[in-house]
């Protein structure tokens, strides 16, 4: 199917993809279903399953191809068989892949750059782990070009090495010379910086209420333990309207008793558990 319509859009509306941009995302699903072998808990640990789409778009942002993996596939690793699969089954002859610091590890861009058509990619690094004569030149006002009053770039062509895996799995250095790019905006370091400040307060406020509640409960818990049993007071949706909570311990128990929320109560309907959010408002 997917190839079908990139053939008809070929034909009938053009296919520029000259530049061809990639990324992934996670999806969650409920299922009965428990060998299915894409639904894997996260990179991160987390404890729900998830399954991975990469997704490829062109120049022009229409769609390209997709593909599945299992959710505890590093990003990273999804790149190489989805990149040889769209050049292969979609004909592009040469492309340049844009992608973010997900995808920056010597093995993509050495595997991008010695493809049979000598792709090239536009990738975006951390410099806080990049090398030290990046963040010198990073750090050097010299050679930026203000485009406006908030917006400075400056570029440069250098030779980087890279760490690249040999067929043995050994980790070889290799040099690529790079065009290496720099930019800062005014309204990206401002949008940043209110993140962060939005994260440091979300932190400290969750601390105060955790604090307040291992008081409450006369410190008969850590906060370790009284976070790790919230974390499990999940539910899941059994049918329309209904909703099962299968965990429940002492310490849940404690925390009911001083918060005066029934965690107890194994299956709820969406109008309860509303309910109960909003008393905790209050």
């Amino acid at each position: 199917m997917q190839i079908w319509l990139n053939d008809h859009i070929k034909e009938n509306y053009g296919r520029d993809a000259s530049l061809i941009y990639y990324d992934v995302t996670n999806y969650y699903f409920e299922t009965d279903e428990q060998t299915d072998f894409l639904r894997k808990v996260s990179k991160e640990h987390r404890p729900n399953p998830i399954v991975q789409m990469g997704l490829f778009m062109n120049n022009q942002g229409i769609p390209i191809t997709y593909e599945f993996f299992p959710g505890n596939t590093n990003d990273c690793l999804t790149y190489r068989p989805n990149f040889g699969r769209i050049k292969k089954q979609f004909n592009l002859g040469r492309v340049i892949s844009v992608a973010d610091k997900g995808m920056t590890t010597g093995d993509n861009i050495w595997y991008t750059i010695n493809t049979p058509t000598h792709d090239g990619y536009v990738f975006s690094i951390s410099i806080r782990g990049a090398e030290k004569s990046i963040k010198d030149y990073v750090l050097e006002q010299e050679g930026y070009e203000w485009l406006g009053t908030e917006y400075k770039r400056k570029s440069r062509k250098s030779p980087r090495t890279i760490q690249v895996s040999s067929v043995s799995g050994k980790k070889i250095k290799k040099q690529v010379d790079e065009k290496q790019v720099v930019f800062w905006s005014e309204k990206y370091a401002k949008r940043a910086k209110a993140e962060r400040e939005a994260h440091f307060l979300t932190c400290f406020v969750a601390l105060i209420i955790a604090r307040i509640l291992e008081n409450k409960m006369e410190r008969k818990y850590s906060i370790g333990t009284i976070l790790e049993s919230l974390s499990k007071a999940e539910c899941s949706l059994i049918q329309q309207n209904y909703y099962l909570f299968d965990y429940y311990d002492e310490v849940l128990k404690d925390i009911g008793r001083v918060t005066d929320i029934d965690f107890g109560k194994r299956i709820r309907t969406l109008g309860e558990i509303k309910k109960a959010l909003a008393k905790t408002k209050k």
